[in-house]
């Protein structure tokens, strides 16, 4: 790198300006914004300062080779004054315009150099970025899939509804028909029919050994002579021996076709319920 300054002799070196002062002062502006929102050691800021020293370093040495460079060609003498020196003039303008390139070229270089380290730490994010991706994907399609369910089952609550809403108002729908058994659960009726017929003798004959007991009639002359140690000289018939033998008679008929009608009516029942399962009075019921 080369440039041209004014000489020490004359001119002083603030008096002249370079292609650097414009970016300086941008670049100065720049800090005091950075400033305001960051810290000095912020990635920005330090970007920031250290081009600056950068373009002030490039300009001191583009100043220094300008007034060594007139010192050499002695325009200074000549021409009365630096900034009047055509030679001056043109390398200036020359030192001017190499300068602004590399400065401009080392900015892209910077940028550029910017990018490649940004991008070099996204590589590093790539393969997270991809399983996250991946694990997103997977929870949506499961949740995905659980929504169409769900949206599938509010379709149908809703149309059947709409169904429902149709009808009528009063609807009456079988759950669970009733079913009629075959036979009865109980209590076990054959038990009790034969329960019935042996009690119904026992009470008999119970009430009638009461009666005898209660009542007691001698039968015979022995009877007698037994109970009471008496002794019997003699027995006299009764003077209506036949009709009292034809009550008596009366009364085993009764009782016998009485029994028999019990057993009978006993026998009927049991069949009755072992071949229908209904007592009497039920199938009287059923055929009223």
């Amino acid at each position: 790198m080369f440039g041209l300054v004014e000489p020490e002799t004359g001119v002083q070196s603030s008096g002249v300006s370079t292609q650097y002062d414009s970016r300086i002062a941008a670049l100065e502006s720049r800090l005091d914004e950075l400033l305001i929102q960051y810290t000095d050691q912020h990635p920005d800021v330090v970007k920031t300062r250290g081009l600056i020293e950068h373009l002030r370093s490039e300009r001191n040495d583009l100043l220094g080779k300008m007034s060594q460079v007139a010192k050499d060609t002695g325009s200074y003498n000549s021409f009365g004054g630096l900034n009047q020196n055509p030679v001056y003039q043109q390398l200036k303008l020359n030192v001017a315009r190499i300068e602004s390139e590399i400065a401009s070229t080392k900015v892209r270089v910077d940028n550029f150099q910017a990018s490649v380290n940004e991008l070099q730490d996204k590589i590093n994010l790539v393969p997270v970025i991809e399983a996250e991706f991946q694990a997103l994907n997977r929870d949506y399609g499961i949740k995905k899939s659980r929504y169409e369910e769900l949206l599938n089952r509010r379709e149908s609550a809703q149309l059947s509804r709409k169904a429902e809403a149709t009808t009528d108002d009063v609807q009456f729908r079988v759950i669970d028909p009733p079913l009629l058994p075959s036979k009865p659960s109980g209590p076990p009726r054959l038990l009790l029919y034969t329960l019935v017929l042996f009690v119904g003798f026992g009470a008999g004959l119970a009430l009638a050994f009461i009666i005898s007991q209660l009542n007691a009639v001698v039968f015979s002359t022995r009877q007698i002579t037994e109970q009471f140690n008496i002794p019997v000289l003699g027995a006299v018939s009764h003077f209506d021996a036949p009709r009292m033998q034809r009550a008596h008679k009366r009364n085993v008929m009764i009782f016998t076709v009485t029994s028999s009608m019990l057993v009978m009516a006993y026998i009927a029942i049991m069949v009755l319920e072992l071949s229908y399962g209904y007592t009497p009075f039920e199938l009287i019921g059923r055929f009223i």
